[in-house]
């Protein structure tokens, strides 16, 4: 029994061993792991914000070079651009990809996030075909969102890649993905240069078992088809067309409904004259992109003061001569980077510590990432992508005359409701503008008088969209007067807050002959 005890207990110590083992590899593997991830990240960032300086510049001097010149150049720019984007896809967070590849889930995507993703991981693919130009067209498609899977989105686009690559003898040609929008709409198009489809073939894709051109080698299409994605795109409320001329080439469009922002996406940016606006980024480069962005948008001829810092310890202390010379708090608005290389605070951290949560936008490349949405949230600071930064509208805001104010605004996403509203307004004489979202607002926020505007807001304002009395409680922070829920529930529903007025959804100025 002795025997048999003592191999027990070296049988046990021998586990435990063993285990120790184990936990220090897997430490060490973590480590490792997470050494990759950061020095990944640092290299993207490094290459990433000079790259938006320097693309930022191309595009003022590129229609004055020779083509060859542009060719090259936009190419070499493209291809620095993919190594940075696929050193940060590969290094995404573990619960990241698995939210990614739920199927089954929709919820509201960036397109040209989803795109520029994808031709990123297209352009790694065909690499070795040097005559296969594969390019993207997404200038003018800053803010669009959807609501898809972007996993799907993704499998869909990579096989209309492929479709259009098989269109290319020797494989050689050009293919081009577009993202625009009209009215309702964001469309995906997906365009190539090669031999085109038949009209009785064209006809039929879509189908199911329908194809055309398809090539029999094992890299030919993802596996998705023309058939699937067509009722993918469809069960998403969204169409697939088909558009080809032999000889020509051919346009594979993607249509899906527009939605509404999410509340943490910075739609545009709304200075007013005579305003400061503080850059906070380690990059030289993209203080050089918003100097392009902000002598676009004529901020001098405004009198906008522009302040760039590029340390913690430099942004302390221009929020501290900021406050010294007296400035109204109102007139400020902060850029801050996340990542502040060579430094333990992070640009969320700078404004946490200084309390300017309501003044600040957060600038970041790391916007998909969930801690630091989920802290954005919190804090209630808005989001712009930083590979977006030359892209973002930027409106300024002068005094205006009087005669210019509105005397009422209403917010309601019901569009048969604001049309009511415009009428029986226009003919009492009332200068009414009709929103549907509360970002709307600051469009408008110049021509409103804090005294004497009367605002009207609905309640239910849509998935996914602040309540109307939440925002209430903003404008009332921000010093309106004349605020009233117009969404015909009781008062009761709103005695939390005292300073709320409370009427039904009919418009102030109706009277009984206009029924």
């Amino acid at each position: 029994m002795e025997g048999q005890t003592t191999n027990t207990k070296i049988k046990e110590v021998f586990e435990i061993i063993q285990s120790r083992q184990r936990i220090a590899l897997l430490e060490q593997q973590n480590a490792v792991a997470t050494a990759k991830d950061k020095l990944a990240r640092q290299v993207s960032h490094d290459i990433r914000s000079p790259l938006a300086a320097l693309s930022s510049a191309i595009k003022r001097i590129i229609k004055t070079l020779e083509e060859e010149d542009r060719v090259i150049i936009r190419t070499q720019i493209q291809r620095i651009s993919d190594i940075a984007n696929n050193l940060l896809s590969k290094n995404k967070d573990a619960t990241a990809n698995e939210e990614s590849n739920k199927h089954s889930s929709l919820k509201a995507e960036l397109l040209t996030s989803c795109i520029e993703t994808l031709l990123t991981d297209k352009r790694l693919e065909f690499r070795s075909f040097l005559n296969l130009d594969i390019e993207g067209d997404l200038d003018n498609s800053y803010g669009l969102f959807a609501n898809v899977n972007s996993t799907d989105l993704k499998r869909i686009l990579s096989n209309l890649i492929n479709n259009a690559r098989e269109a290319f003898d020797d494989n050689k040609g050009k293919i081009v993905v577009r993202l625009e929008e009209d009215d309702c709409n964001a469309i995906i198009i997906v365009e190539d240069n090669g031999k085109g489809i038949p009209s009785e073939i064209l006809a039929k894709l879509g189908q199911e078992g329908a194809s055309f051109g398809k090539s029999t080698s094992a890299e030919s299409g993802s596996g998705i088809g023309l058939y699937s994605a067509r009722t993918t795109i469809e069960k998403w409320g969204g169409t697939l067309k088909i558009e080809s001329t032999v000889g020509l080439g051919t346009k594979m469009i993607i249509t899906l409904s527009k939605i509404t922002p999410p509340e943490w996406f910075l739609s545009e940016i709304r200075l007013k004259a005579g305003s400061i606006a503080v850059i906070l980024d380690d990059d030289a480069g993209i203080h050089q992109v918003w100097d392009s962005k902000f002598t676009e948008a004529k901020t001098a001829d405004a009198n906008i003061e522009i302040i760039h810092v590029s340390t913690p310890e430099g942004f302390r202390e221009c929020v501290k001569n900021i406050k010294g010379r007296g400035i109204d708090d109102a007139i400020v608005t902060y850029f801050c980077d996340y990542e502040l290389l060579g430094h333990k605070e992070n640009g969320l951290d700078l404004i946490e510590e200084m309390g300017l949560e309501k003044r600040t936008v957060l600038v970041t490349s790391r916007y998909e990432e969930s801690p630091i949405r989920i802290r954005t949230d919190k804090l209630k600071v808005k989001l712009v992508p930083k590979m977006a930064a030359g892209q973002v509208p930027i409106i300024i805001e002068r005094e205006l005359s009087p005669h210019t104010i509105y005397n009422a605004l209403y917010l309601d996403d019901a569009p048969y409701l604001r049309m009511g509203w415009e009428k029986v307004a226009k003919k009492n004489g009332i200068k009414l503008i009709t929103i549907s979202i509360p970002d709307e607002f600051y469009k408008y926020e110049g021509q409103l008088c804090k005294e004497t505007t009367e605002i009207y807001l609905d309640s239910n304002l849509g998935d996914g969209v602040m309540k109307g009395e939440e925002f209430a409680v903003i404008l009332h922070d921000l010093g309106y007067k004349k605020i009233s829920m117009a969404s015909g529930y009781e008062t009761s529903t709103f005695a939390h807050l005292p300073w709320l007025a409370v009427r039904d959804k009919e418009s102030p100025w109706e009277t009984e002959d206009d029924w």
